[in-house]
């Protein structure tokens, strides 16, 4: 059977010489198989990934069929083992010192007289490292920590600028390339009532990301003890009521809490006088949306955005007409 796909080395007649170097030569080939791969350096940099590099000399073990062979990369990244008896390998790339594989282990099948190719990036393994924890030292599990350019013209963007905390509120963000970097925390907090949750938080703890402390992150370098102390803001009350065009209390429609930009939702309770009240942290903002679909693509809608700091009560939400 003959299969091609984009992922394979279809290429034109011009460009494959050795590719018709193999074929011609299998009527005349020894038993075994070929295993042939490449190795690049992903090129990522603080402004986006770059054209990837070949590696010299790196070290490849392949081992399979009662057989273990070392081999390494030429100056194209390219590397070869021939005569290998039909059947699986295991291929495992050891990485330099300062560059780290997402996967350094590739498992291949090959034919007699056929070859099989594995292809393997590296990436510079800049690291930092840190807790998440409350003003009294408890650890926050499951905070989402973002790592991003300390530069406000660059918005860095790699495979890998994010982690979750652990039971223990550690986190470790890996393959990062040298720069200057800022990082914020997203923790939802215990729901009380209605709606709690944290505002974004920026390290060490600050409320802005002006305000945040700047990470230096050299050549494969590991920066530890990047430790969050959150302090839990003031809360609030947010109250108000729904009501239809004539002044009458809507209690069946559904109102949704915003925040965050978006990245949270949650729905609140009416009652029937259309009445909601909420309890919410300083520092987060709220878009109130309360929306009903009357018919089809006819909605009844109304909205609220709601400042960051503050009480606020006696809010009225009046819907009107709403197309889409």
């Amino acid at each position: 059977m003959l299969y091609t796909s984009i992922c394979t080395r279809t290429r034109p007649i011009r460009d494959a010489a050795e590719d018709l170097e193999y074929i011609h030569g299998l009527s005349k080939a020894q038993p075994g198989g070929s295993i042939l791969g490449e190795i690049f350096q992903e090129n990522r940099t603080q402004d986006g990934i770059l054209p990837s590099l070949p590696l010299e000399g790196v070290k490849v073990t392949i081992e399979g069929q009662g057989k273990s062979v070392t081999v390494a990369t030429n100056s194209e990244g390219k590397f070869r083992a021939s005569s290998m008896p039909e059947g699986s390998y295991k291929v495992r790339v050891s990485p330099p010192e300062g560059l780290s594989a997402g996967k350094n282990e590739s498992e291949i099948k090959v034919a007699d007289r056929g070859c099989a190719s594995v292809f393997f990036i590296l990436s510079v393994n800049g690291r930092g490292s840190g807790k998440v924890l409350d003003a009294t030292g408890k650890p926050l599990s499951n905070s989402y920590v973002r790592l991003f350019s300390a530069d406000k013209d660059k918005q860095y963007s790699g495979f890998s600028n994010s982690a979750q905390t652990d039971d223990q509120g550690y986190y470790e963000i890996g393959l990062i390339p040298p720069g200057h970097y800022k990082l914020s925390v997203n923790y939802d907090a215990p729901r009380v009532e209605s709606l709690k949750t944290f505002p974004m938080f920026y390290y060490p703890g600050v409320l802005t990301a002006d305000q945040a402390g700047v990470v230096v992150v050299g050549e494969s370098a590991k920066v530890e003890n990047l430790d969050f102390h959150l302090v839990l803001p003031g809360e609030r009350t947010i109250e108000g009521l729904v009501m239809w065009p004539d002044g009458k209390p809507a209690s069946n429609v559904e109102l949704t809490a915003y925040l965050q930009d978006g990245r949270i939702q949650a729905p609140i309770k009416l009652d029937e006088q259309g009445r909601f009240s909420l309890k919410s942290y300083e520092g987060s903002g709220i878009l109130l949306v309360a929306q009903i679909e009357i018919e089809k693509d006819k909605w009844m809608r109304s909205e609220i955005k709601i400042a960051e700091k503050g009480d606020f009560t006696g809010l009225k939400l009046i819907l009107s007409l709403r197309t889409r």
